[in-house]
């Protein structure tokens, strides 16, 4: 009998040692599963965020401009080699309200309606992909996020 209780308390450690190794695998799946998660998020940027911030977190190499669009954004332009072709941020009273961005390849179409933001994904007649993230409540794409909402 007192070797029985002892092979039990391995068993139990062993048991629990196993599902705290399964625990980050089993998250790492359901993050993989689920890629646009945040739907304010695109090339390590989100809404929100700053220029500087946003210059400083796109890693991918590309080359940056900038201009002044209607209603008084600012518009910063990076263009790509990869897999993104070009991205446009806008920013409305210094804060990210909206990221366009066009790809090389189709996109498998998706409409994503958050209190926070509206994200579609489609690809073009062009035939390329293409990306559009607006803040919701933001004065200046008002129009824009409805007419989303409503062709859904």
């Amino acid at each position: 009998m007192g070797t029985t209780a002892p092979a039990a308390r391995v068993r139990w450690w062993l048991l629990l040692a196993a599902a705290a190794l399964m625990t980050p695998v089993a998250w790492a799946m359901v993050s993989m599963a689920s890629p646009t998660s945040d739907p304010t998020a695109f090339m390590n940027v989100r809404l929100g965020m700053s220029s500087s911030q946003i210059r400083a977190r796109v890693e991918a190499p590309g080359q940056w401009s900038s201009t002044m669009g209607e209603d008084g954004l600012l518009l910063l332009h990076w263009e790509g080699q990869g897999d993104v072709e070009s991205a446009r941020f806008e920013l409305h009273e210094g804060i990210l309200v909206a990221i366009r961005a066009d790809y090389r390849a189709p996109r498998t179409e998706e409409l994503t309606i958050a209190p926070e933001a509206v994200r579609q994904v489609k690809t073009s007649p062009a035939g390329n992909g293409e990306l559009t993230i607006l803040a919701r409540g933001c004065p200046v794409h008002e129009d824009e996020v409805e007419a989303l909402i409503d062709a859904r």
